[in-house]
């Protein structure tokens, strides 16, 4: 699945994301209308390019220079309001690259959710949360996590991976 597809299964089972379009002409004005701005000009492979724009000038002179067919827009997340977080999931086991990061009940069952959604017991997710409340944003899945960040999720890796050959 591509990163637009991720978020629109996601999207489809309830898991707050945000407003989304992919273009299937240069009608760039129709991703203004549907995401506002500020907005992400986004590549739908993993690790590539991403592009935040705040202005229409500024929309202009980025999406002149894509070939659309590779990009989707997203709308922006306010930075005031929402701070973002790097979680890995690794068959159930949740792991924040932050150390005071609380993962709480509510969390762990969206995590859930996003792993039965996607058909992946494995994977690493750019969420942004809410300063003020439980609100929430899921803005990329990464289906094949290399989990650098967090020596607990490869160890959870190496456990899950060592059960799998053993059931097998």
């Amino acid at each position: 699945m591509n990163k637009y597809s991720v978020q629109n299964c996601l999207r489809n089972v309830e898991i707050k994301v945000p407003k989304s379009i992919m273009l299937s002409n240069q009608d760039y004005g129709e991703a203004i209308e549907k995401c506002g701005l500020p907005l992400y000009v986004k590549s739908q492979k993993q690790a590539d390019t991403i592009i935040y724009t705040s202005t229409e000038e500024g929309f202009d002179r980025t999406v002149l220079e894509l070939p659309i067919k590779n990009f989707y827009f997203e709308e922006g997340v306010d930075l005031n309001e929402f701070h973002l977080e790097k979680i890995y999931y690794v068959d159930e086991y949740i792991e924040s690259s932050k150390l005071d990061f609380v993962i709480t009940d509510d969390l762990k069952s969206i995590l859930k959710n996003i792993s039965q959604a996607l058909n992946l017991e494995i994977y690493s997710g750019d969420i942004f949360f809410s300063n003020t409340d439980d609100d929430y944003r899921c803005i990329d899945i990464n289906p094949a996590p290399g989990l650098f960040h967090s020596t607990k999720a490869r160890v959870n890796f190496a456990k899950y991976v060592l059960h799998r050959l053993k059931k097998n």
